[in-house]
């Protein structure tokens, strides 16, 4: 799965976007959150003002008594509801029984820590401050040195509960959380209909490449973007350097084989002249042994060129129907009847000329020996996870001795030089045809069998060839 493009884009996308929106939300909640404390500090400290400027009426007061007026300056009804959650005291620093508190406070007096920084004048703020009814206060504290009093020192302290304000946060982090999560579900939506535009290029350079494989177009075809149009460049130039290779191949093979066919044919003349000659046996035989070996390896260089050449294909209907009618007019005067089975079109990989002559050499072979009837059928298989044709040619002759299987990058045979052409001279009815056909066959990535007919009591061969470029596997 991670070895697809889409799934690394989707599982970095979904890392990178959650590890933002993660820092964000962090920044976001703490920004809001100080925002938040300062405004409550911002009120306790008006709130601090009004208190510290009552001080005086203070203390002129009972402790633990709010004066009435004092009440009516602090007008906020918090101050007198118990525990609502808003709370203010004020204490002699030398006095242990000297202590104003608010009526919201009720029985309940705050308890300070020891700090060092009381008497510098500025507020100091405490957070988590324990209040009545089990209440995290956060709160807001002063020490006032009062001249008029000899220099007395007066703690004086309002306070809220930080429930409040945790409810807030808490209520911003829900809001935050599910904007976040729909800008995340946005970003990822926006992402994908990005990554379909981006891999669109590829989406068409891949059929292009299926046609140039199919054999429906020899290049790639259409205009791409900067960063694959050189691709495509080369690839074409190569494709184009592949294909002149093949021909360039195929057309010396040829010449090699105009070449040595007068010398050879010159040869055996003089062999068959001299006939009475003591060597004039060997010669021949020795003579079509050199041409057996070239047309062999001929085959082999032609077969080899065309599977080379990526997008070499052709129709099986078509070669066969050629072969059969040819053969029909060959052997006119044995009167054979012809079975033939295939489908309409049925492509397979190689140069028309190389499976006309493999399946041309297979015909005549059935041909030749049958007594009264060949059998053509052509079915589509898939051989080890490659797909193709499976075509089966039997005849009523005498059939094969020693059947077996010969094959290349689809069957059993461990190497061709393993399996060379003295395969084929292992059969009686072998012959070069049948040499050049097992040549071809593994040149062209498929397998052939030599079988016995159970249908028509003679031979039969049973060969398979990919429908698509099978690479060679080492």
């Amino acid at each position: 799965m991670l070895r697809s493009l889409r799934w690394q884009w989707f599982v970095v996308a979904m890392v990178v976007t959650g590890v933002t929106i993660a820092m964000l939300a962090k920044w976001l909640q703490y920004e809001f959150h100080d925002h938040l404390e300062e405004q409550q500090v911002a009120e306790l400290t008006f709130q601090l003002d009004a208190v510290t400027a009552n001080l005086p009426e203070l203390a002129k007061s009972a402790p633990l008594d709010l004066p009435e007026r004092v009440a009516e300056r602090l007008a906020d009804p918090r101050w007198r509801r118990p525990y609502s959650g808003w709370y203010w005291q004020v204490e002699r620093l030398d006095r242990t029984d000297a202590v104003w508190s608010s009526r919201s406070l009720w029985d309940f007096r705050l308890a300070f820590p020891e700090r060092a920084d009381w008497g510098k004048g500025s507020p100091v703020l405490l957070r988590d401050l324990a209040g009545p009814d089990g209440q995290k206060l956060l709160a807001l504290v002063r020490v006032v040195r009062w001249e008029e009093e000899a220099g007395q020192l007066w703690r004086v302290t309002v306070a809220r509960d930080q429930a409040q304000l945790q409810a807030i946060d808490e209520e911003f982090r829900q809001e935050l959380w599910t904007i976040l999560a729909g800008v995340v579900v946005v970003l990822l939506a926006g992402g994908l209909v990005q990554w379909g535009l981006g891999v669109r290029p590829l989406r068409r350079l891949e059929r292009a490449l299926t046609a140039v494989e199919r054999g429906e177009a020899h290049f790639v075809a259409g205009s791409y973007p900067t960063e694959l149009a050189s691709v495509v460049a080369t690839f074409n130039a190569l494709l184009r350097t592949l294909r002149e290779q093949s021909e360039t191949g195929r057309r010396q093979t040829g010449q090699l084989a105009h070449a040595l066919k007068t010398p050879l044919a010159a040869i055996l003349q003089i062999a068959r002249q001299e006939a009475k000659q003591p060597w004039a046996d060997e010669i021949v035989a020795q003579a079509e042994l050199a041409h057996a070996h070239v047309r062999h390896y001929l085959a082999l260089a032609r077969a080899e060129a065309s599977r080379g050449a990526l997008g070499k294909r052709c129709d099986l209907a078509e070669v066969l129907e050629r072969i059969v009618a040819a053969m029909t007019t060959i052997f006119a005067e044995k009167a054979l009847q012809w079975s033939c089975d295939w489908p309409a079109h049925c492509q397979v990989v190689g140069d028309a000329r190389d499976v006309t002559e493999l399946l041309g050499n297979l015909l005549e072979n059935a041909a030749r020996h049958a007594r009264a009837r060949v059998g053509v059928r052509v079915v589509p298989e898939v051989v080890q996870g490659h797909s193709g044709w499976r075509i089966e040619i039997e005849d009523d002759g005498p059939g094969f001795e020693g059947a077996h299987e010969s094959s290349g990058s689809m069957g059993a045979c461990a190497s061709v030089e393993a399996a060379n052409a003295s395969d084929a001279s292992l059969l009686p009815q072998a012959g070069l045809g049948l040499h050049v056909a097992q040549t071809i066959v593994r040149a062209l990535g498929g397998s052939i069998a030599w079988l016995g007919s159970e249908r028509y009591g003679g031979a039969r061969v049973s060969l398979f060839l990919p429908s698509r470029f099978v690479a060679e596997s080492h």
